[in-house]
């Protein structure tokens, strides 16, 4: 039985590539996925083995996958072999991969030897295409967030503030007063906002407490000279 598709993946060919042979990364997106391990290192040309155990519909399988063709980074061939509950498995799948531009178009052919597993199989592989896509967006996103969060002030750095410029005007007694602008608070940084409120208070409390002392003074030297005279 032979099962054919495609799939676009938002990633290089390289990651493609590289997420195809990591382990602990296929655990994560395979269907039913219970347990995923290497048995041993790779060989010298790059082939390596993986056993793998699969909760299917029907209950658990057992598979080992070995790569058996390795180009990089744009083809891969595995064989798999194994037992599910209802039928032996045997088969192979390769995979061939073309970059273009920021994403890259897998191609798989899978052939069985048993048409029996055929039906699951392709959905266990369109699921796991769909799942690696995913997962290959959600870290390209979180790299563009870092790459972002790089350019933007280190924490503790000064940031560029827009301080607002004062606003003089004069009093009937000829004094200049500087207060802020009429801009919202809002818009300004937290930390210059409230110097800004600080100073208002203190000024318009200082301007008010002058006013009252002047007119108390006036007041007393009209008392003074009503009764004096």
């Amino acid at each position: 039985m032979r099962i054919e598709g495609t799939y676009t993946l938002p990633a290089t060919i390289d990651r493609v590539f590289a997420a195809l042979l990591d382990p602990s990364l296929l655990q994560r997106i395979i269907p039913g996925c219970e347990r995923l391990l290497q048995l041993g290192p790779a060989s010298q040309d790059g082939s390596v083995t993986f056993e793998a155990r699969v909760q299917g519909s029907h209950g658990p399988a057992a598979l080992t996958l070995k790569s058996t063709g390795i180009r990089r980074p744009d083809h891969l061939q595995v064989e798999m072999w194994g037992r599910a509950p209802d039928t032996p498995i045997a088969g192979h799948i390769s995979v061939d991969l073309v970059e273009q531009g920021t994403h890259t178009v897998g191609a798989y052919v899978l052939t069985l030897a048993t048409p029996a597993a055929g039906v699951a199989s392709q959905e266990i592989i369109a699921a796991l295409c769909e799942r690696l896509g995913d997962l290959l967006y959600a870290q390209r996103l979180e790299k563009e967030a870092l790459i972002e969060l790089d350019r933007a002030p280190a924490r503790g750095e000064a940031a560029p503030e827009v301080v607002p410029l004062p606003t003089r005007f004069q009093t009937p007694r000829g004094q200049i007063v500087a207060l802020p602008s009429r801009q919202p608070l809002r818009t300004l940084p937290a930390g210059i906002a409230r110097q800004w409120v600080q100073r208002a208070l203190w000024m318009g409390t200082g301007m008010l407490l002058g006013i009252t002392v002047i007119s108390i003074g006036i007041g007393v030297a009209r008392w003074l000279d009503d009764h004096g005279g």
